[in-house]
């Protein structure tokens, strides 16, 4: 592997207050409730799709209100569930970009600088930074987060190491 991006993401599983809130939202409200989607749904993408309410939410929302929301509950148990890999994390030499929104509440610059500190090869973390950005960055904010991809791969050697 010459090199990995990570966007908005953890080793780490849940602490038993995230995954108490996210039972109670995602599973309770959601996969299980019976109450209307549409208020909940439009909360959950203000926080993390973020960006402009009608050109970067509102498909989102409309996804997520329609249809079932019963076939939403095992992608929300593996969110909810997902064990740590930290131990492994080390293992991962290669170089690495990872990025985030200066919004994300829940990936947050704390929880990406611990995720960098525990790879095994030189990492490198860009936190995006502009109105409304928030998890789902590279959705909303294409024009910033590219060239600092395409910045990384330029840099990434042509060939594997050894």
């Amino acid at each position: 592997m010459r090199g990995l991006i990570l966007i908005g993401t953890t080793a780490a599983a849940y602490n038993p207050a995230q995954k108490a809130g996210f039972e109670n939202v995602l599973m309770g409200q959601w996969v299980e409730g019976t109450g209307a989607l549409e208020s909940l749904c439009s909360s959950i993408a203000a926080a993390q799709v973020g960006g402009d309410p009608e050109r970067h939410r509102e498909p989102w929302v409309r996804e997520w209100v329609g249809g079932d929301r019963a076939r939403w509950r095992l992608a929300v148990r593996c969110l909810i569930d997902r064990q740590s890999i930290e131990s492994h994390v080390p293992e991962i030499t290669a170089p690495a970009l990872l990025m985030r929104g200066f919004g994300d509440q829940v990936l947050t610059e704390d929880v990406m600088s611990a995720l960098r500190g525990q790879l095994g090869g030189e990492t490198r973390l860009e936190t995006i930074t502009a109105d409304g950005v928030t998890h789902m960055c590279t959705w909303t904010n294409p024009e910033l987060t590219d060239p600092v991809i395409r910045k990384f791969l330029d840099e990434l050697p042509a060939e594997l190491p050894g």
